[in-house]
Parts: structure tokens; C-alpha cells; sequence
């Protein structure tokens, strides 16, 4: 994306609470579980999963969801289901009439984010629970917000609500990471909005120096639309290019060559 987003500076600490940490354990859980590994992987070992996996085969075409089986969707997050794609959840609250990508960086996102932030270490946890879902009302694709809820949640004694953020966030990211290694713009990390771009860096401690938007062909010959981004290592100082498809965005709100549309994702 070329437009303004610069994202929201409070995720980084958030009162101090390492929420990036609690996204990687959870992205580090699913993938010990997915490779049926008898070790639990290391939070730190989270940033690097992605690049030591080789990039799999290509999710299928994604098709419109019935009301039904969106409901269904939901239904199954709830209950923590652990065989739910999460490419579904992700696409199905993207493809909504009234998503606006542009919603996540809003002024009514950001107040939303910091009530819910002050909240953190608060024992009402039904008034957690409001200010939660105050946030994702605005906003639901945030995999960050979701993290912070379930530490907010966990704080207040609410140990299922927590487990159910828990599991959406490490869900989200996890689904994002699967999709590719973002090394090539063959094996790009396919992304529904830029607040998964976001993620993505955030999960891996990295920081957003550059950005730029460019069209490709996939390995199929397809015509395609991708975000590049140059992202720093605040400990190594060492910079990196990921590669995000965003084609979804693309035919989601114009024509492919229609880079105008793109500034309002």
C-alpha cells in the first residue's frame, strides 16, 4: 500500500505487556501441533518458522460463503475448533459489504485500541469484554487486538473468553504464515488487508522501513498485485524483503491495474 499507514505504535509494548510475544507462543503452538512435534516450539524459533518451511501448494480458488455456512464459520471458532481454516474466518469477514479496510486505521479504531489497552490489569471483565468487542466492531482482521483482549481477558479472571482470543489470534496469523514464505513473489504470504502485512512483521519482530506495490505473474502465469516490503531486525539491524499478495484487495475494490484504489485499503 502507498497511502498513509504507519500502524499503531502502542501495539508494540501496550503498557508493557509483550503482546508480540503471546502472538508468537501461539503461532509457535499451532505449528508444533500441525507438525505433530513432541517439543514445544520456542517463542523465538516463531520468527524464523515461516522461513524454514518450504512454501506449500496453493490454497484453492476462494468462492462467496452462504449466510449459512458463515454462521457455521463463527459457530466453529467458538467452540475452538482446531480443524477451522482460518483462511475462511479471514476471508469471510473481508468480503463483507460493510469491511473497510481503511477502518483499521481510523481515529474510532485507535480510541477503541487505547480504552481497550487502559483496560489491561482491570478485574470487570464483562466491561473488558464490551470495550473487546467495541474493537473488533470497527475492526475484526487484527490479530494483534485479538492478542490483547485475551491478555485483558486472562487478567480478569476470564479464562475461556482469553482462550477463545487466544485462539483467533494464533489462528489468523498462523493461517496468513501457511500460505507461503513472502521470499518471491511466487511464494508470497497471501493477505485479505494490510493489517495482516502488519501482523506478519509484528509476530516476526520486524519493522516496516520501505514499501511498495508491484504487479506480477504467479507460478501459473496469472497476473497479480503485491505489496514488497523492506523490513528491519531491531536487534541484528539486519533488513529483509517480504512479499505480500494482495490481489484480493485489488479485485476486491477495483481493476487490477486500477492502482487508485489501493490507497484506500
Amino acid at each position: 500500500m502507498t497511502g498513509g499507514f504507519r500502524g499503531h505504535a502502542t501495539f508494540r509494548t501496550m503498557r508493557g505487556i509483550p503482546i508480540a510475544l503471546a502472538v508468537l507462543t501461539a503461532v509457535a503452538a499451532a505449528r508444533a501441533a500441525a507438525a505433530g512435534s513432541p517439543e514445544p516450539v520456542k517463542p523465538a524459533d516463531a520468527a524464523n518458522a515461516a522461513a524454514a518451511d518450504q512454501a506449500p501448494a496453493p490454497p484453492p480458488p476462494a468462492r462467496a460463503l452462504t449466510p449459512a455456512e458463515a454462521e457455521a464459520i463463527m459457530e466453529r471458532a467458538k467452540r475452538l475448533d482446531p480443524t477451522l481454516d482460518f483462511r475462511d474466518l479471514r476471508r469471510m469477514k473481508a468480503s463483507k459489504p460493510e469491511f473497510r479496510v481503511s477502518a483499521y486505521i481510523s481515529p474510532q479504531y485507535k480510541i477503541a485500541i487505547d480504552n481497550l489497552e487502559a483496560a489491561v490489569g482491570k478485574s470487570d471483565a464483562a466491561a473488558i469484554r464490551k470495550r473487546c468487542d467495541a474493537v473488533f466492531d470497527i475492526y475484526f482482521l487484527e490479530a494483534k487486538a485479538h492478542a490483547l483482549c485475551g491478555v485483558a481477558l486472562e487478567k480478569a479472571g476470564d479464562k475461556e473468553g482469553a482462550e477463545y482470543e487466544r485462539y483467533l489470534s494464533q489462528g489468523m496469523v498462523a493461517s496468513v504464515l501457511s500460505t507461503g514464505d513472502g521470499k518471491t513473489l511466487k511464494t508470497s504470504y497471501e493477505v485479505y488487508a494490510v493489517s495482516e502485512e502488519a501482523d506478519v512483521l509484528f509476530a516476526a519482530g520486524l519493522v516496516k522501513v520501505d514499501q511498495g506495490t508491484v504487479s506480477g505473474l504467479d507460478k501459473n502465469g496469472a497476473a497479480k498485485a503485491f505489496d514488497a516490503i523492506t523490513a528491519r531486525d531491531p536487534q541484528t539491524g539486519k533488513t529483509q524483503r517480504i512479499f505480500f499478495n494482495v490481489t484480493a484487495l485489488y479485485t476486491r475494490y477495483g481493476q487490477l491495474d486500477d492502482k487508485k484504489t489501493m490507497e484506500d485499503r
